[in-house]
């Protein structure tokens, strides 16, 4: 018996949920061979393990991993570089130790012209859904589509100007799950006309900066498949002069506006398998308290959401323009890469060379 335990599933979503159920032990690189993903983990306790040549294999390689002796040297020293990992040939199967992170990586898509960062940028459909693509092909499985900015002094749409972009956009990124079957999509509204109007399309969370949603259309949408992602925010669109209370702990505030939703949920037989917190950064709290929620998150309820890709806390740091920030997102993403479920990014360019450099160290 040994401490060690290979997780596997056909879906490297289901995989990182099997992680996060284990309560984040520690863990190797993701593995994939045979259309499938695989995971090592170390446990506090010894389990017993049954497995066959090719699933030894990538069991040894993940311990070698994890325990970083020269074994892991000897079976690196074999490996080629290969698209987004390091592959192995053992007896004619290729496995790959992936460069994936835990987390699971949403990537945003504003179709606005006004968003903070990239405003204007997604406006044309074809740059949408070649951009969705090429995401897709670096291992984004989740997309992020917002068709309104909350960002401060953001002009603010009606439910029918939303549901417009909706019903012109939407269909087409759709339609890309036909080619793509593992890519899932959210859709970034708080006006609850949409939310009931989305509830009847192939979609796969809604993520709610309002965290507000009420209780007959939360039903729909969890009778449809559709996780909800509640997150906390005192204004929308955001201001920046309304932050909690600097004499409050941010974290316990967040916790005890958690703990109400549950409440309530629960009180109304909500399924909270399909609730995902958000604590909102960047609505709401100035950058020292986004900084300390962050250094907190273990006190927080999961599954948990991170969203400050380019936002304000970066500026507390550096004279730094939003585009400027994707350096620090993605090294605060890496930091973070197996803490929470969801680390939602604007940009995949230098995270992706992060979290190759993170899984190689």
């Amino acid at each position: 018996m040994m401490n060690y335990l290979l997780l596997k599933d056909i879906s490297i979503y289901h995989l990182r949920l099997k992680y996060f159920h284990l309560a984040k032990p520690v863990a190797s690189s993701i593995f994939y061979c045979q259309n499938t993903y695989y995971l090592v983990v170390k446990l506090a306790q010894n389990v017993i393990t049954h497995y066959n040549i090719l699933e030894q294999q990538i069991y040894k390689w993940g311990i070698a991993q994890i325990e970083n002796k020269v074994p892991y040297i000897q079976i690196e020293s074999s490996t080629k570089l290969v698209s987004n990992g390091r592959e192995l040939d053992f007896n004619n199967y290729k496995i790959i130790r992936t460069f994936y992170g835990l987390s699971e990586i949403m990537q945003i898509f504003n179709i606005t012209s006004d968003s903070f960062s990239d405003g204007g940028k997604y406006l044309d459909i074809d740059i949408v859904l070649q951009c969705i693509e090429e995401s897709y092909s670096k291992g984004i499985n989740l997309i992020d589509i917002g068709f309104e900015s909350t960002r401060p002094d953001a002009i603010v749409k009606t439910y029918q100007e939303e549901i417009r972009l909706i019903k012109k956009y939407l269909p087409d990124i759709i339609r890309l799950k036909t080619h793509y079957p593992n890519l899932r999509l959210s859709i970034d509204t708080y006006h609850q006309e949409s939310i009931n109007y989305l509830s009847e399309y192939d979609i796969d969370y809604i993520n709610d900066v309002s965290g507000n949603l009420d209780i007959q259309s939360l039903r729909k949408l969890q009778a449809n498949g559709i996780k909800y992602i509640a997150m906390h925010s005192l204004d929308i669109p955001a201001v920046r002069e309304r932050i909690i209370n600097i004499t409050t702990n941010p974290t316990e505030y967040i916790s005890h506006w958690q703990f109400n939703i549950i409440k309530k949920y629960m009180d109304n037989d909500i399924d909270m398998n399909q609730i995902i917190f958000d604590p909102g950064i960047g609505f709401g709290k100035n950058p020292a308290q986004a900084f300390s929620i962050i250094r907190n998150l273990d006190k927080l309820r999961s599954p948990l959401l991170l969203g400050f890709s380019r936002k304000s806390l970066f500026g507390y740091l550096s004279n730094s323009s939003p585009l400027e920030r994707d350096i620090y997102t993605a090294y605060l993403v890496c930091q973070l890469d197996g803490v929470v479920e969801y680390l939602r990014v604007h940009d995949i360019n230098y995270l992706s060379k992060m979290l190759q450099l993170k899984n190689n160290i």
